[in-house]
């Protein structure tokens, strides 16, 4: 009788250790939306965008520790945001940003950087198409710069 009410408080506390483990590794974790809404509202409410460039900067290395991905491709797309807000050359600098990104990614995350530079290109050239028309084909060198490109480098 002793053993079988020894196994069941055994049982019971084994039971509440593993139900709180879970509610304690939460409790630690990053809560994310929070922070998202507090950068949303320095853009917002108050056009703070180097402010909220600073704190986004900040969620993604938060994000990169607790290997949140979801959260590092957010900050990475909202970063890009912020600086066509900031930057007159924005465009190169997200190009570029993406490319990295990508170059160090893995699995699923690296599949959707490539997508979002793949659009970024589409982008890209349905708004200077114009532009990119009038630029003499060039050859031999690196381009690094988005704003160089001419027909053929989209294609």
């Amino acid at each position: 009788m002793r053993g079988m009410q020894l196994s069941r408080t055994c049982f019971f506390l084994f039971l509440g250790v593993l139900i709180s483990v879970p509610v304690l590794l939460n409790a630690q974790a990053t809560n994310y939306d929070n922070w998202w809404k507090r950068i949303d509202s320095l853009v917002t409410e108050r056009g703070l965008y180097k402010t909220a460039l600073l704190q986004v900067d900040g969620l993604y290395k938060k994000a990169i520790a607790e290997k949140a991905e979801a959260q590092q491709v957010r900050a990475i797309v909202y970063r890009i945001d912020l600086m066509e807000q900031l930057e007159e050359y924005s465009d190169t600098l997200a190009v570029q940003r993406l490319r990295k990104e990508a170059l160090t990614a893995g699995g699923a995350k690296k599949a959707l950087l490539h997508t979002l530079l793949a659009d970024y290109y589409l982008h890209y050239y349905n708004r200077y198409r114009w532009q990119i028309y009038d630029r003499t084909r060039t050859d031999g060198y690196q381009k690094e710069n988005i704003r160089t490109w001419g027909v053929a480098d989209f294609h």
